[in-house]
């Protein structure tokens, strides 16, 4: 899984993305899960963090085109 977001990333990144201008970036080995609010919908996302000054960016696998059922088999 992670390596298909990397892919999905040098494709779509094509300039530096942080203030700091570092293109290297590390991305989560598993997904998050985000919530609003209690009881609310919840969504998943891979971090990508910055090397340099550690910013944070969530990627949504969802609006990748992974599935949920790809995502709960990566949890496992």
């Amino acid at each position: 899984m992670k390596e298909k977001i990397v892919e999905f990333l040098k494709t779509k990144w094509t300039k530096p993305t942080c203030a700091c201008t570092n293109i290297n970036c590390k991305v989560s080995d598993k997904p998050y899960y985000l919530s609003a609010v209690k009881g609310s919908t919840i969504i998943p996302v891979f971090l990508v963090t910055c090397t340099n000054c550690a910013h944070v960016a969530f990627i949504s696998p969802i609006a990748m085109g992974i599935s949920p059922e790809e995502l709960e088999l990566e949890i496992k």
